[in-house]
């Protein structure tokens, strides 16, 4: 599994050159492109704007392994970061660096995401890799470090918003437009996805294996997922240049799965239940422009034989930026 690993980051490194590891990098080419027909009663561009951008970012790959009646969660160390970006039409940039707060036992890893938001396509590539993670359960009196426990996640996602003409994407996450009205828009599509997690021995600590069954001594899972979606997103807008933005887009699909625990074997539930939620609260004026927002993604799936695995990707991240 290495070699897939190796191949995946070249292929991102080549597309976004400032991605390294125990870095974040993000890149987005926004909604709100020239031949776009936007509504003017609804949406004010302002174009040929140059904004940089200074931010604070809580990022996280995690995820939990339970039975009926126990349950073990798994979260990396080294969370936050800082960075700088800048916004011009239609292109925006975020790069960070990760602050190593746990140093002893710090978990390393890799996390970049491209967005493409054309006309009315989003398109998103990711990928997470993350390695080393604390293990925490309801009868695990201190936190567990595990150095050897990886988890990466790769994928891709298409989505036709509907309404993209009244409703401006920029305005919320690049404040180079200004959103006049509230409203709103439903989103259709879908994605596709790779996850892999090792570990150099079982993922369930030793003083807690009494508690889970053979199958759940998973030392590798492998798995490819097909999901379709649909949801809706709102701008809220506010007085003064204040505004709120949400979003849910609930999602399934399948998940197909090689685990590898006292033996390997192929899981007969194929079901995989999604849910992406988004919230931000921002302001948007003349000369600055700061939004604080969270992202969470939620997959859960069966792993047979009463075993069930949920993985959680989310993000909180506050931005201060200031138009030139």
């Amino acid at each position: 599994m290495k070699w897939i690993r190796k191949i995946i980051i070249g292929v991102l490194v080549i597309l976004f050159p400032l991605a390294r590891t125990n870095s974040q990098f993000s890149t987005q080419m926004l909604q709100d492109l020239p031949t776009q027909e936007v509504d003017s009663n609804y949406v004010n561009l302002e174009e040929n704007i140059l904004s940089l951008r200074t931010f604070l970012v809580l990022k996280s790959q995690s995820f939990k392994l339970r039975n009926n009646k126990y349950a073990l969660r798994y979260t990396p160390n080294n969370r936050f970061g800082v960075g700088v970006g800048f916004a011009y039409y239609p292109i925006l940039l975020d790069f960070a660096i990760n602050l190593k707060v746990y140093k002893e036992n710090a978990s390393e890893r890799l996390d970049i995401q491209g967005e493409l938001l054309y006309k009315r396509s989003l398109f998103t590539l990711y990928f997470q890799d993350y390695t080393g993670f604390n293990i925490t359960g309801d009868l695990i009196s201190e936190a567990v470090f595990r150095p050897d426990i990886e988890s990466l996640h790769f994928g891709f996602s298409y989505f036709r918003v509907l309404n993209a003409s009244k409703m401006s994407f920029r305005s919320v996450f690049a404040g180079g437009a200004e959103q006049k009205k509230s409203v709103g828009s439903f989103a259709l599509g879908g994605a596709v996805g790779f996850q892999w997690m090792r570990a150099d021995s079982s993922i369930v600590p030793s003083s807690q294996q009494d508690l889970f069954n053979d199958y759940a001594m998973i030392n590798e899972i492998m798995g490819f997922n097909v999901i379709v979606k649909g949801g809706y997103s709102h701008v809220f807008v506010l007085p003064d240049g204040f505004f709120v933005f949400a979003s849910v887009y609930p999602g399934i699909g399948i998940f197909v799965q090689k685990i590898t625990s006292h033996e390997i074997y192929f899981p007969s539930d194929y079901l995989n239940l999604n849910l992406d939620l988004q919230i931000a609260f921002g302001y948007n004026g003349s000369k600055m422009y700061s939004t604080l927002g969270f992202v969470t993604h939620h997959s859960d799936k069966s792993l047979d034989y009463s075993n069930h695995m949920s993985s959680r990707l989310g993000r909180v991240k506050l931005v201060f930026g200031f138009k030139l």
